[in-house]
Parts: structure tokens; sequence; C-alpha cells
């Protein structure tokens, strides 16, 4: 950053090869004064984003990075409700446990103590997890914004995982009587169908209730599914079970 004078008499600051402002005055004092008045403004503003830095805790980071802010574009336009009460969820938990304290001095330890300490409120693994990986993508965006220098909940070389390490099962399978069963005790007609669209193409909750009748396409046996988690459409193939329950149910014409 610099003051120069070009060949017109007045007098620019310099910031960059790409960047050059104007300070429309010929007067060198006036120039002199305003370049100085620059400097300290971007000095100040260094200082106080610094002290942001090193002053941000748990709570004023959660509020900005699931509300949004210049920086961080605002969580709920690109998450489903579900993520976003999963990541206000999370920080709770993490904040009861471990405090309110300052983003830069959440390390290993005190993420281990907080696994710790769920495990004895009786949470399950499964459930310590979902609450981790939430985690870890918020301190990722607080990384990418200059708030910390690492993020503590990504494994380093020759460490362990921060999550913990589940039985990998093979999925269990409903038998067509415990569907039975299932669909007998079910009295809300609405509901049923619901069920009945999960158990046929395992849909999401979510991508269930975005779901329009324009999505359905009987004549060529699809479900166009849109909005999904991953930001990507795809097409579900409907069963001849389902399209019955479809036509008979939701009066959809097969066209």
């Amino acid at each position: 950053m610099k003051l120069i004078r070009r060949n017109n008499g007045y007098f620019y600051i310099y910031f960059s090869r790409t960047y050059i402002r104007s300070l429309k005055t010929k007067d060198k004092l006036e120039a002199v004064n305003l370049f100085n008045l620059e400097k300290d403004k971007i000095r100040n503003n260094k200082i106080t984003a610094l002290d942001k830095i090193s002053r941000i805790k748990l709570s004023e980071f959660a509020t900005e990075y699931i509300e949004g802010t210049d920086d961080l574009p605002k969580r709920a336009l690109s998450k489903a409700q579900g993520t976003i009460d999963n990541d206000n969820l999370a920080f709770k938990k993490f904040i009861d446990i471990c405090g309110n304290q300052p983003m830069r001095l959440i390390k290993r330890k005190q993420i281990d103590n907080f696994k710790s300490r769920c495990l004895q409120l009786g949470h399950t693994k499964t459930y310590i997890n979902i609450l981790l990986r939430s985690l870890r993508a918020a301190f990722n965006s607080a990384l990418s914004v200059g708030y910390i220098p690492e993020n503590p909940f990504i494994k380093k070389k020759h460490q362990d995982s921060v999550m913990f390490e589940l039985n990998k099962e093979l999925p269990r399978y409903l038998t067509m009587d415990e569907i039975t069963s299932l669909l007998n005790v079910i009295n809300d007609p609405d509901f049923k169908i619901a069920v009945q669209i999960y158990l046929y193409t395992g849909m999401r909750r979510s991508e269930l209730v975005r779901l329009k009748a324009q999505d359905i396409d009987l004549k060529n046996n699809i479900i166009r599914v849109c909005h999904t988690k991953s930001k990507r459409d795809r097409e579900v193939n409907i069963s001849e079970d389902l399209k019955k329950i479809l036509v008979e149910n939701l009066k959809i014409d097969i066209g």
C-alpha cells in the first residue's frame, strides 16, 4: 500500500496492481492525511478481526454458523431442518458439558471429555457420532474463515479417530410378516401410505415431505426425488405393488 501521484496531478492510493483508488485531490498535504487515515482504518480493522478471532466463543460462533454472516452463508438456506436441529443440539450439548469456551481453546482433550461424559449420560455411540459429525462440519467452517488454526475434530496422523468405531453389521430387512404387522397397527390412512412409500422406495422423510404429485410418473413407473440431501435429483422405480397403492389411495392418473 502506497501513495502515488499520477501525471494528471491527482493523488491515488495504490493497494495492489488490480486495486488503485483516487483520493480526488491534487493537494499533497491533504493526500497524505487521507492516506494516513486509510492506513489507520485498515490497521484498526485488522486488530478488531484478530481480537474477535482470539475471543469468539462457541455460542457466538454457533449463531454465526447457523444464522449466517457475510463470511458464512446462512446454513438454513442449504440444509434441511433436521440438519439445522442437529447443529443446534450438538453445540448445546458440547457447551453444556465443556463450557462456553473460546473456539481456539477447543482441543482433543475437551472432545474426549465430551465423549466420555455423553457415554456416562447413557447416550449411544451412534448418537454421539452424529453430534461429532455436526461439530466437525461446523469447525471446518470456523477454519475456513480463520477463527481457528486447525480443526480438532479432524483425525491427525498417528492418532485415533475422533469418531467412535462402530460394528459394521449387515443391514436388517423387515420380513413380509413384520411389514404386515406394522401396517395393521397404523390407523391413520395418510401415515400408512407414507410408511408404504418409505418401505417400497427407501426415500428419506424430508424427501417424502417435499414430494409432489407431478413428481410421480406412473406411466413410466418412476418417482423423481428432488431437493435431496446430496443436492442431486434422482429417480426411484415404482413397483407394481406400490403403483397399485398410489392409484387406489392418491387418485393419481396413470396417463
